[in-house]
């Protein structure tokens, strides 16, 4: 049985910029478990996958720790690398999950 692509329209990629781009809730949201739970369910109330896995990105601190390993000079390619690692390593999503997931936090 062959999986669903994950986020076949890039839905989970425009909810994210929609809501750092809204001043109410900027990047800051995307370390809020909370707010990203309530936003995503709103915003992706098809996409069930990829609200679980963006909230639990926001939980684990992805945005954060990314933006902390960027401001110091790591390059975002090699930063994403390792966040995404230490992601799938403390969670149960697949390392490819957590790859995309820290793509996706934009700061």
């Amino acid at each position: 049985m062959a999986s669903a692509q994950w986020d076949e329209g890039d839905e989970a990629q425009k909810a994210l910029r929609s809501i750092v781009s809204n001043p109410a809730y900027g990047a800051a949201a995307l370390s809020s478990a909370p707010m990203m739970t309530n936003l995503l369910k709103d915003l992706l109330p098809d996409a069930p996958r990829e609200v679980s896995i963006l909230i639990a990105a926001a939980e684990a601190g992805v945005a954060g720790n990314l933006r902390d390993r960027v401001s110091q000079g790591m390059d975002v390619g090699t930063a994403s690398a390792v966040v995404a690692g230490s992601f799938a390593a403390s969670t149960p999503f697949r390392p490819e999950a957590g790859t995309a997931s820290s793509d996706w936090c934009y700061w």
